[in-house]
């Protein structure tokens, strides 16, 4: 009963730290030579923006326009702009620049096609903020289901 609770316990924490950490935008850290990137398409007044976290690149004038040329190939759908912001690097300073979809096509050739359309606007964090909770309460109402059925005289038997 004892190994079941710590299993759980396990499982829960794992969720709880998984829902926590940062989004991932694939292979752009890769292909960058960044430690990390994080990219989030927004909906704003002047039209669809992509927003892009660098860290740890290893410098940050040539770097940006890399980050740029790299996430506009990687788009799969159109959007009006590209912010990029770079921190870390050489110079330890942040570097943020703004493309607009002219400039990305003009510099770094035909983006995704079609029209650009805006990213809904859900919020979703308190479906991930419930995720857990709900995975402690099954567990819970799992492990009393269990422990009744022992006192009630029910055999369990674990085959390895």
């Amino acid at each position: 009963m004892a190994l079941m609770r710590v299993a759980v316990g396990v499982v829960v924490l794992a969720l709880v730290c998984s829902a926590c950490m940062p989004r991932s935008s694939g292979d752009l850290d890769v292909r960058t030579g960044c430690t990390s990137i994080t990219a989030e398409r927004t909906s704003v007044a002047a039209g669809v923006v992509m927003n892009v976290r660098a860290a740890g690149c290893p410098g940050t004038a040539a770097t940006v326009d890399h980050i740029a040329a790299t996430v506009w190939r990687s788009l799969r759908q159109p959007v009006d702009e590209i912010r990029v912001e770079v921190s870390g690097g050489g110079s330890r300073l942040s570097t943020t620049a703004l493309f607009s979809r002219a400039t990305l096509s003009d510099r770094f050739g035909g983006g995704p096609s079609g029209p650009v359309v805006a990213a809904p606007e859900t919020d979703d964090a308190d479906l991930w903020l419930l995720l857990p909770i709900a995975w402690i309460v099954a567990g819970f109402g799992a492990l009393l289901l269990v422990y009744r059925a022992a006192r009630a005289g029910a055999v369990f038997l674990v085959f390895r």
